[in-house]
């Protein structure tokens, strides 16, 4: 196994409020941010902001908190951690010093080509949920309509659970047109 201990350099650069989301963009200090830019003009220079850094990063990346919770400095910073592409970044590094290099063969070998995959959603905010499930048969729609073959997990803290002394997941999958939480009938 081996570790790595990545230094990331962050900037939020644009705030949607309408998305409930933030572009969060990232570098290092051996891959800069005018390294990674990705929008140019005519010429192939960088278009730069009025605060002269980059528009647009290949390692900009799109950040969305939950439904109508706003959120705090902590969660935010947070978000901002546990999203950045520290893979990315590192194999970066790791290439640009020269310790890392790849043919990718296996990946051209699937250029191209379109594949699906079902995913399970899994929310999990203290702020998140007020504590009654028609409430969170609502937020379930919501997200239904957006990850529409997923099985959705929605988990009340035991701040804001039914009950003040247990910890209530609530658990909603879809079975044909059938919704259910903890396996009742929505």
């Amino acid at each position: 196994m081996t570790i790595y201990n990545q230094k990331v350099n962050y900037r939020i650069i644009e705030v949607n409020e309408n998305e409930n989301a933030m572009v969060v963009r990232y570098w290092t200090d051996l891959i800069s941010e005018k390294s990674l830019a990705s929008h140019f003009d005519n010429d192939g220079n960088i278009i730069l902001t009025e605060g002269g850094y980059p528009t647009r990063c290949r390692t900009d990346v799109n950040i969305n908190f939950n439904f109508n919770v706003e959120p705090s400095e902590e969660d935010i910073i947070r978000k901002i951690h546990e999203v950045a592409p520290l893979q990315f970044l590192i194999i970066s590094d790791e290439k640009t010093s020269g310790n890392m290099s790849f043919q990718l063969s296996n990946v051209k070998n699937l250029l191209g080509k379109a594949g699906s995959f079902n995913k399970t959603l899994e929310v999990r905010n203290d702020n998140l949920l007020p504590p009654s499930v028609a409430a969170a048969e609502n937020i379930f729609h919501e997200i239904r309509r957006e990850y529409p073959n997923n099985e959705i997990v929605i988990e009340i803290s035991p701040a804001i659970s039914l009950t003040s002394n247990t910890k209530d997941i609530l658990r909603i999958s879809a079975e044909g047109n059938l919704y259910k939480i903890n396996d009742h009938l929505l």
